[in-house]
């Protein structure tokens, strides 16, 4: 498959998304869910995470019973 054709089902599928949480959940709400979820990209991928951070995280047991 192209990888021309696989970035435009891409776009339309975010476009949707985008869509129809702006009807379901309105504009302000849309905004700060697109405006969170930039920010965690950002973080994640620009910068870089601190070991004592990760390290906390590992600690963290996600898992309780």
């Amino acid at each position: 498959m192209p990888k021309q054709l696989i970035e435009r089902i891409v776009g339309a599928a975010v476009g949707v998304v985008v869509g129809l949480s702006f009807l379901f959940l309105g504009f302000w709400e849309t905004v700060l869910l697109l405006a969170l979820g930039s920010f965690g990209w950002w973080l994640c991928s620009e910068r870089h995470i601190p070991d004592w951070l990760i390290s906390l995280i590992d600690r963290i047991d996600f898992r309780r019973r």
